[in-house]
């Protein structure tokens, strides 16, 4: 087959994964990577656009052309090389990336897209089980010094690059583990944290020092923190839950996604059943996003008795409408391993009242037209759903760090740094990821990591 014209005679290849039945039973990752010789067929598929629109949507502006053709030859180590030059953890994004980059494939415009996530995520995993973790040893180290604040995506980000260029970089995570975003609001069947260990040990081993369990405030103050360094970088998150504003929010058995997520996670680090289990009982799952689907698995695993997952949002169509063409995002019912998993749907509708005398016994909803149709539901016809417990994941208002910014004298607006090319008012602080755009994709946090060391990179060199 001549690799010019693979892409007319080949079809897509997708990672192996676990039936349904078979992978709720555990919290293991149920998807294989895709071996080597499938990656190089698969990369073959890549026509090599003149105009690659697949890396323009990339949030890191991979080179997916440039890596998919090693990996078409058979040259692991040189794909490697050209992926982590823009971005240091492909062996994650290839795991929890929605992968933009392929709706934006331009054979995606006529047939199945480029597996270009389940590439990346052979490329990362070869990487580092083939000498990818070498540590970090600069040209020349220099006596700068880095605090970062934040040990999630962003942060780790940062101080690779920052690493990469000599400074002197610290970690400091409140939690007792470092990883942020990635070791605690993310499932294990999804992203197994051993991955994050070895980037842990990675970056000490480049001589990256990381401090857990330290708490800015109390554990060292902020005068302190200052003084101890040359520059601070922000990467605090945001991590504030929007509530559920309604009657009976405040029942026992109502909980925040991101707790739930994490009681998870820690009791799978433990090898224990989670402190917020839901075995044997009839979930509700409030919310349309990322977050809301991590916890529907999360309930299922755990065994739940049945899952019933509602958002405000429309359901979309399953063709893409002839208003929205390629390479627009497709505007199309997500379709994935996680949807496959929920049996029931509500979409369209708005909880109204939570149910019961001292816990959770329904929820009580109203179906809504869509809000961009600007017309509710006039009868207010309602529906009550029996329930034992209702999972919130509504998103996040605020970063939850306010207090902080306040000490710092930094400038918020709406729960959310004020920066210019993450530069925030004071000379010396930066701030880069959610803490300054908000909720977002983990690609995203790696992104302005990166952004937001080059930027501490130009203070120092300005002297």
């Amino acid at each position: 087959m001549s690799q010019s014209i693979a892409f007319l005679e080949q079809t897509r290849q997708c990672p192996a994964s676990e039936s349904v039945t078979a992978r709720t039973q555990h919290f293991r990752e149920y998807e294989q990577t895709l071996a080597v010789p499938n990656a190089a067929a698969e990369s073959k598929r890549c026509m090599q656009c003149s105009v690659p629109f697949c890396h323009g949507a990339c949030p890191t502006n991979n080179l997916i052309a440039e890596f998919t053709e090693q990996v078409s030859i058979g040259q692991m180590e040189t794909a490697w090389h050209v992926l982590s030059e823009t971005n240091p953890f492909p062996e994650i994004t290839g795991r929890v990336c929605p992968a933009p980059c392929e709706q934006s494939c331009c054979l995606g415009a006529i047939r199945a897209p480029v597996s270009i996530k389940a590439i990346e995520r052979s490329i990362g995993d070869w990487g580092m089980a083939n000498g990818g973790l070498a540590p970090i040893v600069p040209r020349r180290e220099k006596r700068q010094r880095v605090t970062v604040l934040g040990s999630g995506p962003c942060g780790m980000a940062a101080a690779v690059r920052l690493r990469q260029e000599g400074y002197k970089v610290l970690i400091l995570e409140r939690a007792p583990l470092a990883g942020g975003l990635l070791r605690w609001g993310i499932p294990d069947y999804k992203l197994d944290k051993s991955i994050i260990d070895k980037r842990i040990d990675w970056l000490v081993d480049s001589n990256v020092e990381i401090r857990t369990g330290v708490y800015v405030g109390k554990d060292i103050s902020v005068e302190d923190l200052l003084r101890s360094c040359d520059a601070l970088a922000l990467a605090v998150g945001y991590e504030q839950e929007r509530s559920l504003r309604t009657v009976g929010s405040d029942r026992h058995g109502v909980f925040r996604a991101m707790e739930f997520l994490k009681q998870q996670n820690l009791a799978t680090l433990q090898q224990r059943e989670s402190s917020l289990n839901v075995k044997g009982k009839r979930v509700v799952v409030v919310g349309g996003g990322d977050t809301g689907w991590d916890c529907v698995g999360t309930a299922i695993r755990q065994g739940a008795q049945s899952v019933v997952r509602m958002t405000s949002r429309k359901r979309l169509p399953q063709k893409r409408p002839q208003d929205n063409p390629w390479p627009e995002p497709p505007q199309v019912q997500r379709t994935d391993s996680q949807t496959e998993e929920c049996s029931e749907e509500i979409y369209d509708v708005r909880i109204v009242e939570i149910m019961g005398e001292d816990k959770v016994e329904a929820v009580r909803c109203e179906r809504t037209l869509h809000r961009s149709e600007k017309h509710w539901n006039r009868k207010r016809e309602s529906t009550t759903i029996e329930a034992d417990c209702v999972i919130i994941a509504q998103g996040f208002e605020a970063s939850g760090s306010e207090q902080l910014y306040d000490i710092l004298g930094i400038a918020h607006s709406a729960g959310a740094l004020v920066t210019d090319h993450c530069r925030t008012n004071r000379p010396m602080i930066f701030a880069g990821g959610d803490a300054v755009v908000g909720p977002s994709l983990v690609v995203t946090a790696i992104r302005s990591g990166l952004e937001m060391a080059e930027t501490i990179i130009q203070y120092f060199e300005a002297g």
